[in-house]
């Protein structure tokens, strides 16, 4: 272990490095998340500028103190040890990078402070949901609900249908069937669903199985559902509105059809500002079906909007 590895350790703790200046560690600002913790939330860089970066944004001050503390204590030890670091020169992307994350950091201080102006500007309900559904909802069944958002999908797209575990071995491959194949269930087959296409002859739900990403999903529980509404509406700016989905417990599962890069880049510094859940922006996460009773509780999920006008 070299001696920048020693000192990023004696701040950071154990590191997992993967290079001889990459590694990853618990974040400093763990504490503070309001998202589970994936053990390569945070990266520590010491083969350029000392570093580390974490995908969350709530730990963003602990972090920044951290870069700064971090880079100090590191050549403070290669003096001492009359070391004499060659001078670090940014490319070109490392500048465009350093700009994409300052922009990016004024996007997320931005959104917080605009959450309460957009909680005003698009308040609504539940009801006003499914009046504004393009879809009619009125009269369709609770065992059919799952059959009218399987029609945002083409139908031979490969669709994920079950519980979390039906997955990852090739006894599930019986969980993922094109659309055209579900639907000729008598009733419907699974409590979850991945709103992305993968692809044929997969039968374990990961991100590079999946051969289109179909939907983004917006979902937030930290809101109260009032709130969750403007949110959605908010969110219609950027993107159609396709589905939402109540979870039969204290949120809605909107789908949107994928933004464009640049707004959906927007959105993933956006949305967890306002209690989003970044796994929406995941190709193979699974969200619940409508129409299904919850494992859980004594309540249903439903279906309470809908275009599918002209499916895909």
């Amino acid at each position: 272990m070299n001696i920048r590895q020693t000192v990023a350790e004696s701040l950071l703790g154990e590191i997992d490095w993967r290079e001889s200046g990459i590694g990853f560690c618990r974040c400093p600002g763990a504490d503070l998340h309001t998202h589970t913790t994936d053990k390569r939330a945070c990266r520590v860089h010491v083969d350029g500028p000392p570093n580390i970066f974490c995908v969350h944004s709530s730990c963003a001050a602990v972090v920044a103190e951290m870069n700064e503390r971090l880079p100090r204590e590191i050549g403070k030890a290669e003096r001492e040890h009359g070391l004499a670091p060659a001078r670090f020169r940014p490319t070109a992307e490392d500048r465009h990078k350093q700009v994409q994350e300052r922009a990016a950091s004024i996007l997320r201080e931005r959104a917080k402070r605009s959450l309460a102006t957009i909680l005003r500007r698009f308040a609504g309900n539940r009801l006003d949901l499914f009046n504004a559904s393009p879809t009619s909802l009125v009269g369709v069944e609770d065992g059919d609900l799952w059959r009218h958002l399987l029609r945002l999908f083409d139908p031979a797209d490969v669709l994920w249908i079950g519980d979390v575990r039906d997955s990852g071995t090739p006894a599930h491959a019986a969980y993922f069937q094109t659309v055209r194949d579900w639907l000729s269930r008598p009733t419907c087959p699974g409590p979850r669903i991945v709103p992305s296409a993968f692809k044929p002859g997969t039968f374990s739900r990961t991100k590079e199985n999946v051969a289109h990403r179909r939907f983004l999903i917006v979902e937030n529980d930290r809101l109260p559902l009032g709130d969750q509404v403007a949110v959605i509406r908010y969110v219609e700016q950027f993107s159609r509105l396709r589905a939402i989905v109540f979870s039969g417990n204290k949120s809605f599962h909107a789908w949107f059809d994928i933004p464009s890069r640049d707004h959906e880049r927007q959105l993933a510094e956006i949305l967890p500002q306002f209690g989003v859940d970044p796994a929406g922006f995941r190709p193979a996460q699974p969200f619940r079906m409508p129409g299904v009773k919850r494992e859980d509780r004594e309540s249903w999920t439903d279906l309470v909007y809908l275009d599918a006008e002209g499916g895909r």
